[in-house]
């Protein structure tokens, strides 16, 4: 406790206060792959794991019958050597086909209607950094085409100049899309997709599965992403693995086995189960022991840190002094703020009179002692990069962090190349490089840099 709090601006008693509080009732926050191995631990030891008032495990009956995504996959149909060439993997195993197949392998021995095995569509990926290196070096082996559906890299990808080079490099790039984002902009072909209210949808949680139906008729030219991948694969003489024609069959599919279809659910306005506690004193857990493995096998095996290990990051006060004295306040680049969603809206007229500017948010003594004042634009700068932001003032940040809105562009400059992307984009400040990056899963660092901020 007493390494972590310098960097976390907690003191050690507050650890303790929390982890005491954790044990006396149930804890809803996430953190990065340690902090959550910890708290993972601590719900467990606590009592505080599949308890009235505490964390609930698995599905509730009868929604853990509905069919989910790992009911739909075909990974059996990706051979061993194929699996292999997951770029990223080789580095970052436990997000790749090794920690996936081992992950199912242990769900797989329960009752589908108590624990899904993971979706290797969210668990089982690439890693950004590899996949753009091989887009731009060609090792370990050329990547000259890609598709991206809803995701912007530009603005959803550390290190955007190299993210830019990477898909500058493609032969084709195709990109789906509600509206014409940056990312977009690059393509070879865009194809316009439905929002959330022009097509259906399945919510399917662990106690409930609501039916929303669609509030409007697709505009213009879109489709749902279901038809989009569907086409595709029948071009491809495919046709066998979808045999369902439009995205309301797939859900009556995985609606059948508990007597329902996707229209009787709207009718009836959702389902909600019955939760049956302490089941995996029957039925055990999802891991190869079938206990509660504070001591993780999978990682052990795959060569990780079985225990959480906390690591002080690179580019911190105490990680690197000479760079904190260059780049004194701690950055935070991940703050929501209404109404934008991540790099969504800026192209909505009602949404940018409420948020008309990128910000970036000091305490008022921070701000006083750098010269600054309210609505001052401002060069905020990483070792990495620097971009243009407009100055807010308030107590909510501490006087020695810096807090920089996320997924700024500017649709409005047409005439700029790629929207301005590059001017205050704050993932310009970050890295992905493999030392600053999660040992276990890749992720990279998006608060917690080192930066400066100066009048521009």
């Amino acid at each position: 406790m007493a390494c972590v709090a310098p960097s976390s601006r907690a003191s050690p008693r507050r650890f303790r206060l929390t982890s005491t509080a954790m044990m006396e009732s149930a804890p809803t926050t996430r953190a990065a792959i340690t902090a959550a191995r910890a708290r993972s631990i601590l719900r467990a030891v606590s009592g505080n794991l599949d308890v009235p008032g505490g964390e609930p495990l698995g599905y509730a009956d009868p929604i853990g019958k509905i069919l989910s995504f790992n009911k739909l996959e075909m990974n059996e149909a990706l051979p061993p050597a194929q699996r292999a060439k997951q770029l990223g993997a080789d580095e970052y195993p436990f997000f790749g086909y090794p920690g996936w197949e081992r992950n199912d392998a242990a769900n797989r021995r329960l009752p589908h209607d108590y624990m899904h095995p993971p979706w290797a569509g969210q668990t089982c990926v690439g890693h950004a950094r590899a996949v753009l290196n091989a887009m731009r070096a060609g090792r370990p082996y050329p990547v000259k085409a890609a598709i991206s559906v809803a995701s912007n890299p530009l603005l959803s990808l550390a290190d955007v100049r190299k993210t830019y080079e990477a898909l500058s490099s493609l032969d084709l790039y195709v990109v789906a899309e509600y509206y014409l984002t940056p990312s977009a902009a690059l393509a070879d072909y865009v194809f316009p997709i439905c929002t959330t209210v022009e097509t259906t949808e399945l919510w399917h949680g662990t106690d409930f599965c609501v039916a929303c139906p669609s509030g409007i008729q697709p505009l213009y030219e879109r489709r749902n992403t279901y038809d989009f991948w569907r086409g595709l694969a029948v071009r491809l003489g495919q046709k066998e693995h979808w045999p369902w024609e439009n995205v309301e069959q797939v859900w009556d599919y995985c609606l059948a086995p508990v007597g329902l279809t996707f229209q009787k659910l709207v009718e009836q306005n959702g389902i909600f189960g019955r939760r049956e506690y302490k089941r995996y004193e029957k039925l055990g857990f999802g891991t190869p022991s079938g206990k509660v493995e504070i001591r993780s096998s999978i990682f052990e095996a795959l060569g990780c840190a079985p225990l959480p290990v906390y690591r002080e990051m690179v580019l911190s006060p105490q990680g690197d002094p000479e760079i904190y004295r260059q780049y004194p306040l701690v950055l935070i680049t991940g703050s929501r703020f209404m109404p934008m969603y991540h790099s969504e809206w800026r192209q909505i007229q009602a949404a940018r009179e409420k948020r008309p500017d990128p910000l970036v948010t000091l305490h008022p003594e921070t701000a006083t002692k750098l010269g600054l004042k309210e609505g001052d634009w401002t060069r905020v700068s990483t070792p990495k990069g620097a971009i243009r932001m407009r100055l807010h003032i308030s107590d909510m940040v501490d006087p020695r962090m810096a807090d920089a809105d996320h997924g700024w562009w500017f649709p409005e400059r047409k005439e700029a190349e790629l929207f301005d992307v590059f001017e205050s984009n704050a993932n310009i400040l970050c890295p992905d490089d493999s030392e600053l990056c999660s040992p276990e899963i890749g992720s990279w660092p998006h608060t917690a840099l080192l930066c400066r901020v100066e009048k521009e």
